[in-house]
């Protein structure tokens, strides 16, 4: 349970069965100091957030606090007045679990399901969120080899996320390992000529972005990319060919617009 609308989906249907017990969990994070965790309705106190009176975790002021959860979807510091209600009338029952408790569980289902990619996926989030790299990925591809669907878009995202931190190499790193599985995905190319891009790798992100329009002609996202990096090197005639072929793609992208204007004042 976080803000608490998906476990409200899963409990409604059974509120009025009294043979179902329910019991709802919440992100009890590195400890019960305020700010450490995500347990509203264990820890937190009644008040208004969003026009709502409910559970809320909050200073002495009254203010929200600051929350914490290796689950990034719960971290979050109020939680849906049906769930007070829930709580308060004893219909649903609430605890909290520790991000210690959360990663072992997901060991423990790994040992009791080893065939599932599931579970390997989740201790990778896990891990990632506790700056474990080496080991998220290493537990990653674990369950890109047991046929975890969607594979590669995570490739995408675990790069992204990398990129958020700052962390280009890793980034880099990942999406090579995602080309050597998905040889034929323009997105993880696009994304792969962008990060060597941002490093300032042109020898190796160009030919890349170049592979991904092959692979995928109608990428405006390519299209931009390559058009950027020939504009950086005064090539204005080369920049605005894709940039034009991008807006022929699409319209609706006034940034572009006005680059390619201000490279056709330059040639």
């Amino acid at each position: 349970v976080g803000g608490g609308s998906n476990a409200a989906g899963i409990f409604y249907p059974f509120i009025n069965d009294r043979s179902v017990k329910m019991i709802g969990v919440e992100a009890g994070g590195r400890g019960s100091a305020l700010g450490q965790h995500a347990a509203t309705l264990c820890q937190g106190k009644p008040g208004v957030l969003h026009g709502s009176l409910s559970y809320v975790l909050q200073d002495e002021d009254g203010q929200t606090a600051d929350v914490h959860s290796v689950s990034a979807g719960l971290d979050y510091p109020g939680v849906g007045p049906e769930h007070s209600l829930w709580k308060d009338s004893g219909r649903v029952e609430y605890c909290c679990v520790t991000d210690d408790e959360a990663i072992e569980a997901f060991q423990q289902a790994i040992e009791l399901n080893p065939d599932r990619p599931t579970p390997y996926l989740n201790l990778a989030m896990a891990l990632f969120d506790r700056m474990q790299y080496t080991a998220a990925e290493e537990v990653f591809m674990t369950a890109v080899q047991k046929g975890l669907p969607n594979a590669e878009r995570y490739f995408i995202d675990f790069a992204a996320l990398y990129r958020q931190r700052d962390m280009i190499s890793r980034a880099i790193s990942i999406l090579y390992k995602g080309k050597a599985t998905f040889p034929q995905s323009w997105q993880i190319a696009a994304n792969l000529g962008s990060a060597l891009a941002q490093a300032n790798r042109y020898t190796e992100g160009v030919p890349e972005l170049e592979r991904a329009l092959g692979l995928q002609p109608s990428s405006t996202l390519v299209l931009n990319d390559l058009g950027i990096f020939y504009a950086k090197k005064n090539d204005y005639a080369r920049a605005l060919d894709y940039w034009n072929r991008s807006l022929s793609i699409d319209q609706r992208q006034p940034g572009i617009r006005d680059a390619a204007n201000a490279a056709r004042t330059r040639l």
